[in-house]
């Protein structure tokens, strides 16, 4: 029996995604895996990837709707698999048709972006005989791979991950480009850090985290000066409420023996991680970070800075830089070889959800990807609880916009 896939969204991974699964047609041996449908608002981009197809010798149908598509995809008699690369806030509603159609699922990050719909996904899929799953693409990163080959037989007392950039900056400033950015910095960023579970599962700890403290130190404001703070969907937020965009989070877990530290940001690297990658820099002189001035209007320039590490602390010192795709001991700052396989961790999570999709029917997602999830949604609200007057976070985090961007004329008075 062929397994027919469906795919929503032709966005940056979109794009990738579709070009990987023309791919697998001709070539996965492993699995009889057909594109059979591409849903796409944009018509122009929908009749490229169609175009594209036709070209490679495959057939495919374009669809504008999703709900069309969904429609068409229910008279299969084959198996099918829904590739949701499309927006954010629409992925709840697309896993919960899937699971109702028995189709098998996989999304981008996040499953939702509200803890509601991912309860609900989770009722769901234990009543049904299908899976859906998150595209979680730093399980497949080689600096993950090569690290849990180093942790094998050693101890482990602490794991610090960081994820932070100014993406949220940049949203605010270029609202249009930066639409599919939502969520605020724990869902767009810290939802990615599942690679967690690997590091536990190969040094032998049952996974069982425990929160000790969570703390949001900046929320987004909407616009720079504005009077608003930023709700998860992009929109206006006139009060702190499980719609507010959370700016920059840490959350300190205790895991059994093991020590956990999580960071996330859209506001630019947090003092914290300004202080590791300062150390490390000038113990190593290897860079672990990116910052550069970017312009964003005629008369203001953003700073614009991202890092992606992890620290692993033990019996073996480690630190993964993701932004570089490099691993260091951390003692040493001597590099370690890892394997170039960078550019196809999007291939092997999709060829993973194939192959899962077309050995069984009677799989479902993850426990502990699940755990883990409801753990981030839980790391959330703490964080904001741990916000309580609206327009004291609302100041603090302003007078940090306005540290990242420069204008001319305020250039000029200095001078």
């Amino acid at each position: 029996m062929a397994l027919k896939v469906y795919q929503i969204g032709l966005g940056r991974f979109g794009r990738y995604g579709f070009e990987k699964f023309l791919g697998m047609e001709e070539n996965l041996e492993s699995a009889d895996v057909v594109l059979e449908g591409i849903c796409e608002e944009d018509r122009e981009k929908l009749a490229d990837a169609v175009k594209l197809a036709s070209n490679n010798d495959s057939e495919v149908k374009g669809f504008t709707e999703i709900q069309t598509m969904y429609e068409h995809a229910s008279k299969e008699e084959d198996k099918v698999l829904i590739y949701d690369a499309g927006p954010s806030e629409l992925h709840a509603e697309n896993i919960t048709r899937s699971l109702n159609n028995g189709f098998y699922h996989i999304a981008e990050k996040p499953p939702s972006l509200t803890k509601d719909g991912f309860l609900n996904q989770k009722s769901l899929s234990d009543k049904r005989d299908v899976f859906w799953k998150v595209d979680f693409i730093e399980r497949e990163n080689p600096v993950v791979m090569k690290a849990k080959e180093l942790l094998k037989d050693e101890i482990v007392e602490e794991i610090k991950i960081f994820r932070e950039s100014s993406i949220g900056l940049e949203k605010m400033f270029n609202p249009v480009d930066r639409s599919g950015v939502k969520g605020g910095d724990v869902l767009d960023k810290m939802f990615h850090e599942i690679y967690l579970l690997d590091f536990l599962e190969v040094l032998e700890e049952e996974y069982n985290p425990k929160i000790k403290k969570v703390n949001s130190t900046y929320l987004m404001p909407k616009e720079k000066g504005s009077d608003s703070l930023m709700n998860i969907y992009g929109g206006k937020s006139k009060e702190i409420d499980n719609r507010t965009a959370t700016g920059q989070t840490q959350a300190v877990l205790k895991n059994n023996s093991i020590d956990i530290e999580l960071n996330s940001s859209w506001m630019g690297l947090s003092d914290k991680a300004k202080t590791i990658v300062k150390s490390f820099e000038g113990m190593s002189g290897k860079s672990i970070h990116r910052s550069e001035p970017v312009k964003i209007d005629d008369k203001h320039t953003i700073i614009n800075e991202e890092a992606r590490f992890f620290i692993i602390d033990g019996s073996t010192s480690l630190i993964g830089d993701m932004l570089n795709k490099k691993l260091y001991n951390l003692d040493t700052g001597e590099e370690i070889k890892v394997s170039n396989l960078y550019s196809d961790q999007l291939y092997r999570v999709l060829e993973k959800a194939v192959l899962d999709a077309s050995e069984s029917s009677n799989i479902s997602t993850s426990k502990k990807t699940l755990e883990f999830s409801e753990l981030i949604f839980n790391i959330r609200q703490k964080g904001l609880e741990s916000c309580n007057d609206y327009y004291k976070e609302l100041e603090k985090s302003r007078k940090h916009v306005e540290s990242f961007v420069y204008s001319e004329e305020a250039e000029i008075q200095k001078k």
